[in-house]
């Protein structure tokens, strides 16, 4: 009776989403299966798929179940280092082939017949050399990737949304949606709401999928599109995970799709913790004071609770409550609309311009000489462990240079990153009405952002924490009973 073999087939960097790596596996497989007369059952795919970290791999697991039950007596791959190349994953799978006495051929490699002694005593030593080629590979990869990030050049990879195949050059019409991304974030808007923007215009990823708040996360903290060679460390070798920013080598070869400043304003505002919407929930995004009015409920003599501010009720009744839910539940439409109206009106004062001009400095920064600064000292950086090493300094010397060299560092990054925030006050600013630029021309996510930015400073008598009081009382035109001051 013919032997009923399982086909596994696995390529673990699909750049080109093509499966042809697969597919070339798929033939070699199903002429060794027919040379031998066995009977084929099923092909098992895990495409795109590193055997070496911890993301699942569903039909190696399928595969390990079939041979399980009985289903299949017989497995064939490219190589052993196909099939497993952890430590754990190896034993477990050479246990069970012992056990169920199965012949393992490989179209690349000799075979490994489970079911005779000395095929079982050949499956350490190929497992052992399975290892070696991993590491082995892993080391080559790793320098060639560190001697391109060096020398401002890339090496493979899948294509980068925005750029043409080859990745020196700029696809324009992707080019073009990745600086309205850039611009849409920072003027308030969320990368979920980026992510839904980009779905309902019918724009795919590079692999042909849906955007998510993953991918245009990923996009945006890219140092490629300001023209900058990065790497992301290896922070766990064990699983094999990287860091979550990458870490700036220096200049690339390939054309910028955005400036430098505009990518370090949008990762700084990334990274920023307490950015309106980043803990609030997706009303943040929806309604105009969400996450940033405060409660105004005085907790103690001269103390208010100065909570931000959550949706409540029913759409047609929504409230905006103090998280605490014993302070403030008042009309939310009635205090937003007070706060339009008060700010509307302060853009339409013939002060307005000057002030608003110097709530935002204007730099003319030498982007070039920043960089080169930078550049000077992430290598200085890197020399003083070979300082310490060779006993020029001691560690308390590493120590203090490090940190002075640090700081100077994020200062350089946070006037790069200023000189690149989107003036989101101007066309109001401009505007002979304010109102209609306010209606027509700018989305909840900019409105709020235009909140954050001014109702702070506009004017030391009225300040966005909201006092408590009946929720559906209807506000009169003294705005300051409604926000306390």
């Amino acid at each position: 009776m013919a032997r009923r073999v399982g086909l596994y087939l696995r390529i673990s960097k699909d750049w080109k989403g093509d499966q042809a790596g697969v597919d070339r596996q798929r033939e070699d497989g199903l002429r060794l299966i027919e040379s031998r007369g066995w009977e084929l059952h099923k092909i098992y795919t895990d495409n795109d798929i590193s055997a070496a970290g911890r993301k699942r791999r569903p039909d190696y697991t399928r595969l390990l179940a079939d041979l399980e039950d009985g289903t299949i007596s017989a497995v064939v791959a490219r190589s052993f280092e196909r099939l497993c190349k952890t430590r754990r994953e190896q034993l477990t799978f050479v246990e069970l082939g012992q056990e169920k006495r199965t012949a393992i051929a490989f179209t690349h490699a000799p075979d490994l017949d489970l079911t005779t002694a000395i095929g079982r005593g050949m499956a350490d030593p190929m497992a052992a050399f399975a290892r070696v080629e991993m590491e082995q590979k892993s080391e080559r990869h790793i320098s060639q990737i560190a001697q391109a990030a060096a020398q401002g050049r890339m090496v493979g990879g899948r294509r980068a949304f925005g750029y043409a195949n080859n990745g020196l050059e700029l696809d324009p019409i992707e080019a073009s949606v990745v600086r309205q991304m850039y611009d849409r974030f920072l003027t308030g808007e969320s990368m979920s709401s980026l992510a839904r923007w980009l779905n309902a215009h019918g724009l795919t990823t590079p692999m042909g999928k849906p955007f998510r708040f993953q991918t245009v996360r990923e996009i945006l903290a890219n140092p490629r599109n300001a023209a900058l060679r990065g790497m992301r460390d290896v922070v766990d070798h064990k699983s094999g995970t990287r860091a979550q920013w990458h870490r700036i080598i220096g200049p690339a070869v390939w054309p910028p799709i955005v400036s430098e400043e505009t990518w370090r304003a949008a990762l700084e505002r990334m990274k920023d913790p307490h950015r309106p919407g980043a803990h609030v929930g997706t009303s943040a995004q929806r309604y105009l004071l969400t996450g940033i009015a405060l409660c105004g409920a005085e907790v103690e003599p001269g103390k208010m609770c100065e909570r931000p501010l959550i949706t409540g009720g029913s759409r047609a009744e929504r409230r905006l409550r103090c998280p605490t839910l014993r302070h403030v539940a008042r009309r939310a439409d009635y205090i937003e609309a007070v706060v339009e109206e008060v700010l509307l009106e302060w853009f339409r004062r013939d002060d307005t311009p000057k002030l608003a001009a110097e709530q935002r400095v204007q730099n003319d920064l030498d982007l070039s000489a920043v960089r080169s600064e930078s550049i000077e000292l992430r290598s200085r950086l890197e020399g003083l462990a070979r300082d310490y090493a060779d006993g020029v300094l001691d560690r308390a010397q590493v120590r203090s240079a490090g940190d002075r060299m640090r700081a100077r560092l994020a200062e350089l990054d946070e006037m790069v990153a200023q000189a690149g925030e989107v003036d989101v006050l101007a066309p109001l600013r401009a505007a002979e009405d304010p109102a209609t630029v306010w209606d027509e021309e700018y989305s909840m996510p900019t409105r709020r952002e235009v909140v954050r930015r001014v109702m702070p400073q506009h004017d030391p008598h009225v300040r966005l924490r909201v006092r408590p009081g009946p929720a559906y009382s209807h506000p009169d035109s003294n705005a300051p009973r409604i926000l306390a001051g």
